[in-house]
This record gives C-alpha cells, sequence and structure tokens, in this order.
C-alpha cells in the first residue's frame, strides 16, 4: 500500500477528498464524501489515509463474492477457490492501492450482483429495494455503472411476475434517492467560489477556484456545467474507436489483461465453468453472462489508461466461472474414484489444484 502521495488523478482524489472538493467528471460525490471520513483516521498522512478507503473497499468485496459464488456455485470449496483466483488477480490488489473509484465501484458492483441474485432465487422483496438502492448509489461513483441497468433489466424481466406497482415505485424512489448526493457538487462549488476575494475578478477570466484546483477546471457553475459534469459528456471524445487499427488495439489489450489476470489455467476453467453454470440454471447463466458482456462493452469501447478497472466486473463472472469449473472438475476426481484406488485420485486432485492456484499467479507475474 501507497505510504503517502501519488500521481496523477490518485493525488487529485487524495487532495479533493481532503479539501471537500469537485474532481474532474464525474464529480464522484459518493467517494469524496466517504473518503473525508478516512481523513479522519489518526494513523499516516492525509494521503495514506484517503489510499486505506480504496484498500477497505477491496477487503470488503472478498466476503461480498465469497456469499455470491458459494450461491451461484453452491459448494463452499469451489466457492473460496474462485474468491482467492479473484483476489490474486492483478486488477482487483491494483485497485485497491489506487486513490481512485474502482475499488469502491467493485465493491459496490458486487454487492449489487448479490442483492439481484438473492432476489432471483428467493424472491424477498427486502432484496430487490437493496438493489435499487445500491444501483443509485453506485450511479454517483462512477458512470460505467450505468451499463449494469442492462443486466438487472434482464433480472427483472426473469422475475417480472414478482412485481407490483408498488415495489416498482418503491424501488424507483430508492433508486433516485442517492442521486440527491450530486446536490453535493454545487452547493460546495458555490461555498468555495464565494471565498474568492472580490479584488481577483479583475485578475482572472474565470472563478479563481478552477486556478486553484480546488474545482476541477472542467466544470461551470452553471446549470448546463452541472449536467455536463455528471453526465461525463466533457468525456464522450474517448467513446468509439478512431480507426481499424485502433479497435484491432484494444482488443489486443483486452486479450492481454485477460491473460495477465487468470493465465491459461484460469481461462480454461472460466470456459469449463460457463458451460456448466449453463447447464445448472440457464437463468443465473444469462444474467452473469450480461454483467460480463455489458461491462466487458464498454471497457473496449471507452478509450482511457483505466482499461483493467473498467472490465473489474467482467473479471467477476470469470472467477465465478471458474469456480464452477474447479467443481465439474471435483465432480470429475470424485466419479473417477470408481475405478481408481482412492489415493491415486487424491493426489491427481491435490497436484492438480495445486497447479492451477501456482500457475494463475505466476502467468500474472510472467507478463
Amino acid at each position: 500500500m501507497p505510504p503517502t502521495v501519488l500521481d496523477g488523478d490518485n493525488a487529485e482524489f487524495q487532495y479533493m477528498a481532503f479539501i471537500l472538493g469537485i474532481p474532474h467528471s464525474t464529480g464522484y460525490p459518493l467517494y469524496i464524501l466517504l473518503a473525508k471520513l478516512f481523513t479522519f483516521l489518526p494513523i499516516g498522512d492525509v494521503a495514506y489515509r484517503v489510499t486505506l478507503f480504496s484498500v477497505v473497499c477491496g477487503a470488503l468485496t472478498a466476503p461480498i463474492f465469497f456469499s455470491i459464488a458459494r450461491r451461484v456455485v453452491s459448494q463452499t470449496f469451489p466457492a473460496l477457490c474462485a474468491t482467492l483466483v479473484l483476489i490474486v488477480a492483478p486488477s482487483m490488489w491494483g485497485g485497491a492501492i489506487e486513490t481512485k473509484t474502482y475499488a469502491l465501484h467493485l465493491f459496490l458492483g458486487a454487492l449489487s450482483i448479490l442483492f439481484a441474485l438473492r432476489w432471483h432465487q428467493n424472491g424477498n422483496a427486502r432484496d430487490f429495494y437493496w438493489l435499487a438502492f445500491i444501483v443509485g448509489l453506485g450511479l454517483t461513483n462512477h458512470p460505467v455503472f450505468r451499463f449494469l441497468a442492462i443486466p438487472f433489466a434482464l433480472v427483472a424481466w426473469f422475475n417480472r411476475a414478482r412485481l407490483n406497482r408498488a415495489m416498482v415505485m418503491k424501488g424507483i424512489l430508492l433508486g433516485l434517492l442517492p442521486l440527491f448526493l450530486y446536490a453535493y457538487i454545487p452547493i460546495r462549488a458555490n461555498q468555495l467560489i464565494a471565498q474568492q476575494d472580490p479584488q481577483n475578478w479583475a485578475l482572472y477570466t474565470r472563478e479563481d477556484a478552477m486556478l486553484k484546483g480546488t474545482i476541477t477546471a472542467y466544470y461551470n457553475n452553471t446549470v448546463a456545467g452541472f449536467f455536463n459534469l455528471i453526465s461525463g459528456l466533457d468525456n464522450s471524445y474517448k467513446l468509439g474507436f478512431t480507426s481499424p487499427l485502433e479497435q484491432a488495439n484494444r482488443f489486443e489489450l483486452a486479450a492481454t489483461l485477460l491473460w495477465q489476470q487468470f493465465g491459461l489455467i484460469g481461462i480454461g476453467l472460466a470456459l469449463v465453468g460457463a458451460r456448466a453454470s449453463f447447464r445448472s440454471e440457464r437463468k443465473i447463466f444469462a444474467i452473469l453472462l450480461a454483467v460480463a458482456m455489458a461491462m466487458g462493452f464498454i471497457a473496449l469501447y471507452l478509450r482511457g489508461i483505466s482499461t483493467v478497472y473498467y472490465f473489474s466486473l467482467t473479471y467477476l463472472v470469470l472467477a465465478l466461472w471458474i469456480g464452477f469449473g474447479i467443481k465439474t472438475f471435483l465432480e470429475s476426481a470424485e466419479r473417477l474414484r470408481v475405478n481408481f484406488p482412492a489415493r491415486l485420485t487424491w493426489l491427481t486432485t491435490t497436484q492438480t489444484m495445486r497447479a492451477i492456484f501456482l500457475c494463475v499467479p505466476l502467468a500474472t507475474l510472467a507478463t
């Protein structure tokens, strides 16, 4: 974990959380307000405390993911293996030690998937309400969270018989409630602008809060400027491919990043597990596939240096399928016991499992 100030966007978030400033689009009000709470901890310097927030989000994601894996894989050991595979993936650790919104994004994404699956399997209205509320929180953290609307719409379609007008209205209200966090941006911006010395208006062509860095220079203190910031429209130029060569390069990057996360054995297990998931429960498979494809699409389509973190929820689904793959392997090994001595089967199983957990990290280090 970095002990002090970082560079780039990391430094921006460390600083903005400390002063309660306005960072670049989309303003990230949830992250700024939660990270501010960590600045009051009596350990390290302020930058360290803000980074600790990302570490905590990463740590909390692990048990949430295990709960998902245990629910969909239905066996504890494969679910635990899938969790271990995810937490050693570079995207998981990288997001947890950077002072950006990606660790919180993964945590909220995992939590929303957990509630979606719980509602799908159990039909408890409380899980639906929690899902709506967590989705609202996610929308105030990172714009790529919007693409989870596709799999969650699929969940709603599968469970449409459970929905009634009252549930839908409560869900909409709970989803909209966290969006009021965006009110932080104009409220705080006006406070920072009001602190300006009136004489400075004769020197600067715009608010000196932008020049000092307490408010992002991309923000205009108007209604149009507010919606431009929170929508991320000022970054719309990053969408799409500028040439066939760039498109090919992005697909190559996606393949390289996938290899770095799981290696050949992990990818193979994910393919086996995806087939097993499809045969086990097709609706859950469809939901997970929708998550992987929706987040994979925007990660490919959005040009940026943080592509690996945009893929994080896709990797989460692949880790679940790795759990299914391990479950399939163990069931096959159990069947082999009928025809082979128990000791031989045990040695084969343990050696293969050892290879899995050695090769996945080694494949990561080798790239």
